[in-house]
C-alpha cells in the first residue's frame, strides 16, 4: 500500500510539473508518524477545486488539458489507503510555493 501511495504521487508529481521545475520528494518522521511530502510546480489547484480533488473520476479542466490520459481515480485510491492505514494527507497549491501532498502515517 505505501508503494502505491508513492507511486501515484510521484507520477503526478512529474506529470503536471513545469518542464525543467523540480519535484521535491521528503520522506521524514515525526514523533509516532511518518512523513510523505511530495511537492511540485505546475498546475496550480484553485481553491474551489480542493473539495474536489479526491472524488472518484474528477479531474480539473487544466489536468485534463496538461494529461489527456488518467481516470481521476488514483488521488481517491491514495486517500482511500491512507485513511486505512490510520493516516491523514493534506494538501496546499498556490504559484509560489508549488503542490504539495503531505500525508502523515502512524508508525505502529
Amino acid at each position: 500500500m505505501f508503494d502505491h501511495i508513492m507511486l501515484n504521487l510521484i507520477s503526478n508529481a512529474f506529470q503536471y510539473s513545469d518542464p525543467n521545475k523540480p519535484v521535491m520528494i521528503h520522506v521524514y518522521r515525526i514523533e509516532d508518524d511518518v512523513k510523505i511530502r511530495v511537492t511540485n510546480w505546475g498546475v496550480v489547484i484553485k481553491p474551489d477545486e480542493m473539495e474536489h480533488i479526491f472524488r472518484e473520476f474528477w479531474r480539473s479542466p487544466e489536468a485534463m488539458q496538461r494529461v489527456y490520459r488518467g481516470t481521476g481515480l488514483g488521488l481517491p485510491i491514495v486517500k482511500s489507503i491512507v485513511d486505512t492505514m490510520g493516516g491523514s494527507i493534506d494538501v496546499k497549491s498556490d504559484e509560489t510555493n508549488g503542490t504539495s501532498f503531505t500525508v502523515s502515517i502512524p508508525v505502529k
